[in-house]
């Protein structure tokens, strides 16, 4: 057998692999949306214990509303954050919101900023706006109107629509050479993280 039918096969049987695991995703999604949430309950479980982190955050999903399984938001914390260590900016910002909400374990702050800028940083609009709304009001960080603009102002950008609400009235009460330097903050995150949005 020479190199290429080898290579050949090899990419046959990565592709059929993986083909199982996108259709489970595709089914589990289909019966969720027609109310089968046993169903995609069960669907996301077998995924994620697979180590497939949209099924791990569509299951805590499933355990915090309830949906197919039992509730049960310490259930519902644990898949959380397994989707976020593996990446998974939603299963991010929701373990972020655990934290600000004391859902689970007592209220931390700390722990809900840093989940929040992970998502942020993978522009995640509405972990962008829950860290604008953290830095304005000094929980978790110190208080810094620029930051919060900052953030306000990209969640604004990417269509969350709450984030544009306040970053307006932030911007009100900012002085002229603040709401500057804040424009410029923002701009230097977009420049790096996403050049489309250049002035």
């Amino acid at each position: 057998m020479n190199k290429n039918t080898l290579r050949l096969g090899l990419s046959v049987l990565i592709a059929l692999a993986a083909q199982p695991v996108k259709a489970g995703l595709e089914e589990a999604a289909m019966a969720y949306t027609q109310g089968n949430y046993a169903f995609s309950a069960a669907e996301w479980q077998r995924l994620a214990v697979d180590n497939n982190a949209q099924a791990q955050y569509q299951l805590g999903k499933s355990y915090a509303n309830g949906q197919g399984v039992t509730q049960d938001y310490k259930l519902a914390f644990a898949w959380f954050s397994r989707a976020a260590e593996l990446g998974n900016a939603e299963a991010q910002n929701d373990l972020g919101s655990m934290y600000a909400t004391g859902q689970v374990f007592k209220k931390d702050y700390k722990r809900a900023v840093a989940w929040y800028a992970r998502a942020a940083q993978q522009n995640h609009a509405q972990a962008q706006n829950n860290l604008g709304i953290l830095y304005g009001l000094g929980k978790g960080v110190d208080q810094n109107d620029l930051e919060s603009y900052k953030w306000l102002s990209i969640a604004s950008i990417n269509g969350y629509e709450k984030a544009t609400v306040a970053k307006e009235k932030l911007a009100k009460a900012l002085a002229p050479e603040q709401l500057a330097q804040a424009e410029a903050l923002t701009q230097v995150w977009l420049d790096a993280y996403h050049p489309q949005y250049k002035k």
